[in-house]
């Protein structure tokens, strides 16, 4: 007698399956963090960070200072952040960067004689882009994290990248791990209130707008209150 497969049970729809409850008591301002944080979280886990690595970082915004937190977290244990706006800087150390330099001086190199274990793009700037294989070990690698127009190119020369042996690797948004920064929040392993410039009520949203585009007043996050 052929006997019928059984059905298979019903999955749930796509939408369902990527809702996440906000756990406990976590406040809204830090619930909101989730999605930047967990496209963090997959690009640290691209970047596969060990414990002691020396890590050099381009870029102090939001995005760049949950990379701060995050690769100290996951084991890197000296952390250069370079950034042209010093107040951004000022907040990466109270965040725990070990050593801040402006954009564009020579010093980015002084604490790590031979290059650094990882370099992390976190600025979206193409001229960045390019320099950072400059300054990864003989085995290092380069992450290239912050979002470069779609056109844009850079030169790279392939005998530097085989010579010394360096992995470039991209990191696309998240892949599975919402929980992974969730469960960060919610132990307040990596801060996000600081990163919190402006915040608006909801009626008030064309004001948080022209914040963001007009660029009149420095900021980083805005946010929208409910």
């Amino acid at each position: 007698m052929i006997r019928r497969p059984p059905r298979s049970t019903p999955k749930p729809s796509s939408a369902a399956s990527d809702v996440y409850k906000r756990q406990g008591d976590m406040p809204f301002e830090r619930a909101v963090f989730a999605e930047p944080l967990a496209c963090v979280v997959y690009g640290v886990q691209r970047a596969r960070p060990q414990i002691g690595d020396r890590v050099l970082l381009f870029g102090a915004g939001p995005i760049g200072l949950l990379l701060l937190q995050t690769l100290k977290r996951a084991g890197a244990t000296y952390v250069v952040v370079v950034d042209i706006r010093e107040e951004r800087l000022e907040l990466a150390r109270k965040l725990g960067a070990d050593r801040t330099v402006p954009a564009g001086q020579e010093e980015v190199r002084e604490g790590a004689t031979f290059g650094y274990d990882i370099v992390v793009e976190a600025t979206g700037v193409p001229e960045v882009a390019s320099k950072c294989a400059d300054f990864a070990i003989p085995g290092g690698k380069v992450l290239l994290f912050g979002v470069c127009p779609e056109g844009a190119e850079i030169p790279v020369r392939p005998f530097q990248i085989y010579r010394r042996d360096i992995t470039i690797l991209g990191s696309f948004a998240l892949n599975r791990t919402m929980g992974q920064a969730l469960e960060l929040l919610s132990a307040g392993a990596v801060q996000v209130e600081p990163l919190i410039s402006h915040r608006f009520p909801l009626e008030h949203f064309p004001d948080a707008l022209a914040v963001v585009q007009e660029g009149r007043e420095p900021s980083m996050k805005v946010l929208i209150e409910p």
